[in-house]
């Protein structure tokens, strides 16, 4: 999909670019080339209208977002020289963590953004339930109650520290996924 960018949407990347850009000014090409934005895609217009590609389009980064924080808070790119059969029992924990943590903290930004509208960090929500995990082995051991415990004081914490900044005019990936939900299930 090819698309011709509003004006304004023109000036903000030629600044972008210009404070990228330590001299010079740029080509009458590159000046071209900014006025338009291509997206490449295999969903077909029948499935999908070229103006609702763009807000899916964006969800990628969230993705990559996701990606980096598994690699910094749970350190999979680090792994020392261990026999199969070991490597194996790590990796699994490792993925077991990384599914906890990530269920209860995208289990928090949720109920945030429900009950506050406010967007909660992937990263801060992670990051919270992952150090609440040693807690929550404990608190199974203990019972329903203690594990409701660790939850609410994850949640706590989430809505405490995790909030994420917002710029202007950004539309929230559970804004693009409701819509997205809501077309899909709707009738």
């Amino acid at each position: 999909m090819v698309q011709k960018l509003t004006e304004e949407q023109c000036k903000r990347r030629d600044a972008f670019l210009q404070k990228k850009k330590q001299k010079g000014k740029p080509t009458q090409s590159a000046s071209q080339r900014n006025a338009i934005q291509i997206l490449v895609t295999n969903v077909t217009q029948e499935y999908l209208e070229p103006q609702e590609l763009y807000p899916l389009y964006s969800l990628r980064w969230q993705v990559e977002i996701l990606f980096k924080t598994w690699k910094s808070l749970f350190e999979i790119d680090h792994v020392r020289t261990m026999k199969q059969e070991r490597f194996e029992c790590h990796l699994y924990g490792t993925l077991i963590r990384i599914l906890l943590s990530s269920m209860m903290a995208f289990q928090c930004r949720y109920l945030l953004y429900q009950k506050h509208a406010i967007e909660g960090s992937e990263y801060k929500g992670i990051q919270q339930a992952k150090q609440s995990l040693p807690f929550m082995a404990r608190a199974i051991s203990k019972g329903i109650t203690s594990i409701i415990e660790v939850i609410k004081t994850v949640y706590e914490n989430v809505c405490r520290h995790g909030k994420k900044e917002h710029r202007s005019k950004h539309i929230s990936p559970f804004d693009i996924l409701n819509l997205s939900y809501e077309e899909t299930f709707s009738g």
